[in-house]
């Protein structure tokens, strides 16, 4: 599907500045960013830079010391809790699983915001699960308790829980982390499936650059706690980024249509990032 170039964004940072929980200073600042509807945008960039930390704005966990986050126009501040995660689904970098949950009863919990958390699963919310862990390669271990799996399998767990939410926007913080090179690029075609089929939007953090050229209609480049550059990947992963951003030399090469970071080295041995 092709991202909805519309004047106004289904989500949208308005000149946000975050700081953690008792910090004592911003580590994002004045940033905006808009989320197309259908698009699939990457945020990129070196540790620190504070891609996790934006992403946690705009899923409503961190409120912004100023500046506002809005959906459809409408502050997140003011949804309620439910409503909002009945259209934008979360996974963050760590989640934390109670312990005795099967994988199934985990992907089961991406259907509260549908139906509540004592309710008996309809349904659609059986059918959602079943799809979810079909489409993570999950079925067979469905009964499976979480904990007893490998971190690569528990990562698919928390990934099917959020596509059985059948949220509109999906943010996800470093969705192929622990996986394996062959999990990886399942979870991204995965990902680039659900946003072409259903026209989910997608929002995710990622450390490789390349898996960002793959999968994004845009690539946000995160610097110091500031949006360095939002634009196509192939605007955006160029020379000039990777040693302003990322301090190396680097060459960008095209191998079967796709974009290859070639690393030479440091751009500058004795600068500080």
């Amino acid at each position: 599907m092709t991202p909805q170039h519309e004047a106004e964004p289904l989500l949208e940072a308005r000149r946000i500045h975050l700081r953690h929980r008792r910090g004592e200073r911003d580590v994002v600042r004045d940033l905006s960013i808009g989320v197309r509807r259908g698009e699939v945008l990457a945020l990129v960039g070196p540790n620190g830079s504070g891609k996790s930390t934006t992403l946690a704005a705009l899923g409503g966990a961190l409120e912004p010391r100023s500046g506002e986050v809005l959906l459809d126009g409408a502050p997140v501040s003011a949804l309620g809790r439910r409503a909002f995660a009945q259209r934008v689904a979360r996974l963050p970098q760590a989640p934390a699983c109670p312990e005795g949950l099967t994988v199934a009863e985990l992907v089961l919990c991406g259907r509260h915001p549908h139906r509540g958390s004592l309710q008996t699963p309809r349904s659609e919310d059986r059918q959602a699960v079943a799809a979810a862990l079909r489409g993570v390669g999950l079925a067979e271990l469905r009964h499976r308790r979480v904990e007893t799996l490998s971190g690569g399998e528990r990562r698919r767990a928390w990934i099917a829980m959020v596509l059985a939410q059948r949220a509109e926007l999906l943010l996800l913080d470093e969705p192929t982390a622990a996986l394996d090179l062959r999990q990886q690029h399942e979870v991204l075609d995965l990902l680039a499936e659900v946003n072409h089929r259903q026209g989910t939007s997608i929002v995710l953090v990622l450390h490789d650059l390349e898996h960002a050229a793959r999968i994004a209609h845009r690539v946000a480049v995160l610097h110091r706690g500031r949006l360095y550059q939002v634009d196509s990947p192939r605007a955006c992963i160029v020379p000039d980024m990777l040693r302003d951003v990322f301090g190396v030399a680097a060459r960008i090469e095209t191998d079967a249509g796709r974009l290859c970071i070639r690393v030479d080295g440091p751009a500058d041995p004795t600068r500080r990032l």
